[in-house]
């Protein structure tokens, strides 16, 4: 199915790039782990801490003072650090996801053949093959053929939807990142890289969003325990004065007696104001934060910073228009039920003859195919109900082999 169509030279494919750019995807560039480190140091109640262990520091007497100024500087470096750390794990782990996905490639018509390259070689007018199991590298115009397109990873929705050379100015059009289920064809790409519609929703996605609701809350509590502590810290040490420099009669006025009398009230009002700033509150919040980061990666779910655990907590009212959109998006076959009306909970169960059936059905009767090998086997291409009993076919027993379907109608 070449409908006589060459593609481009090599020539044809340099002057396409220029004009349009590369399909790489516009990535922001990763932040160090000192910048990172420096940057959660600005934290509203590590900022007070600081200042609090400076004081302390410079104020305070004793090996009292020193002990809890080296308390404060423990607890503000492990609780940055235990942050820092956890946000360039999962800053690694998204990476690592992104090359996998740039390691993606597909067949396309150049110079009037057919060869293979990385989806991130693709310009604009190139000739591209598409067929069912086949993620898409790129928008384009279907220009020959018929195919179910899977765009959830476009606009969140599950329902398959038809694509059609033959069909209207929409149907026509293929996306980037859209999975063909079903059917093929061939596509001219129209936009690659950040141009195309998936690029435009990933440089969105990974601009840089506002204050979290914890910063905010943090912040507002950093305001009023600074407030809280300063009033309390002037008016100790304003009673302290008073209480030691009257009546009049009781203190003897020398500059060594006022200068010792103001030190102990300024050390009073430094000890208040430490004393007001709970420095275990960070390292509390970052290590439950950066648990539940643990908690979720061990279910499948990514979270770049752990605000961001936070964040999706303070949600309350969460709108989505039909089931699929938060559902995982995959049928999975729970049982099967036979002429006599008994259930099999496994394809394995069913008996020699029906299970034999199953899995002549599963890997001969529909457009899914198994890709991999071992535990890394999935079931590919076709619409979702026979990846899902394929699936269940491979997982528990072996699709019969050496068959070969002559016809798929």
């Amino acid at each position: 199915m070449d409908n006589g169509i060459k593609g481009l030279c090599d020539d044809e494919i340099r002057s396409s790039r220029e004009k349009h750019g590369s399909n790489e995807l516009e990535e922001v560039k990763g932040v160090g782990f000192l910048k990172r480190f420096l940057k959660n140091l600005s934290d509203p109640i590590i900022k007070i801490l600081i200042a609090a262990f400076f004081i302390t520091l410079l104020f305070s007497r004793g090996e009292g003072a020193v002990l809890e100024a080296v308390g404060i500087a423990v607890s503000v470096v492990i609780s940055t650090l235990v942050s820092t750390v956890s946000e360039c794990g999962s800053e690694k782990a998204f990476r690592r996801m992104q090359a996998a996905a740039r390691e993606h490639r597909c067949e396309v018509q150049r110079g009037g053949r057919r060869t293979t390259v990385s989806v991130q070689e693709l310009v604009v007018g190139d000739v591209v093959y598409v067929n069912a199991g086949d993620t898409v590298g790129a928008d384009g115009v279907l220009v020959a053929g018929k195919m179910l397109c899977d765009m959830s990873a476009i606009n969140g929705e599950s329902a398959e939807v038809m694509r059609s050379a033959d069909g209207e100015n929409e149907q026509r059009l293929v996306y980037r990142g859209a999975l063909v289920t079903a059917g093929g064809g061939i596509m001219r790409v129209s936009a690659v890289g950040k141009g195309s519609y998936y690029g435009r929703i990933a440089g969105e996605v990974q601009a840089q969003s506002g204050e979290s609701p914890l910063r905010h809350k943090l912040e507002g509590l950093a305001a009023m325990l600074s407030k809280f502590g300063y009033f309390c810290a002037v008016t100790v040490a304003a009673a302290y004065l008073l209480c030691a420099f009257f009546p009049l009669g009781s203190f003897v006025f020398t500059p060594k007696a006022v200068l010792t009398e103001l030190l102990h009230a300024l050390t009073l009002a430094v000890s208040i104001v430490v004393v007001a700033v709970p420095e275990g509150l960070p390292m509390m919040i970052t290590v439950v934060l950066s648990s539940n980061m643990v908690r979720m990666q061990k279910n499948n779910i990514r979270v770049r910073k752990p605000v961001g655990i936070e964040t999706a907590g303070n949600v309350d009212v969460l709108f989505t228009d039909k089931t699929g959109t938060l559902t995982y998006g995959k049928p999975k076959a729970v049982c099967f039920i036979t002429g006599q009306l008994k259930t099999a909970k496994r394809s394995v169960d069913l008996g020699s003859s029906l299970k034999e059936t199953v899995s002549l059905c599963a890997a001969c009767a529909t457009e899914s195919r198994v890709e991999g090998a071992g535990v890394r086997k999935t079931a590919v291409g076709g619409n979702a109900t026979e990846r899902a009993l394929l699936s269940e076919v491979i997982e528990n027993s072996e699709p019969i082999k050496n068959v070969q379907r002559i016809a798929f109608l």
